[in-house]
């Protein structure tokens, strides 16, 4: 958990989630995904962030769990 001293609250941050290509398509990615979200849930997180590079063919995964683009 990290602690945003701009908006005063807790939001969890996910700084990197990698797959092994001989494992990806197996739905481990939205499954690990999804596991870390509900950890920061139980943890009370406001919020969950995350940086992903513009050309990682994942942020389409990421958009399919609810998260956005910001600047």
């Amino acid at each position: 958990m990290n602690y945003d001293s701009f908006e005063e609250h807790e939001h969890g941050f996910i700084y990197d989630l990698l797959v092994l290509p001989s494992y990806q398509r197996r739905g481990l990615g939205i499954n690990l995904m999804k596991s870390a979200i509900l950890s920061f849930k139980q943890q009370k997180a406001h919020e969950v962030r995350l940086n992903v590079y513009h050309n990682n063919p994942a942020k389409y995964l990421y958009e399919r769990l609810g998260f956005h683009y910001h600047k």
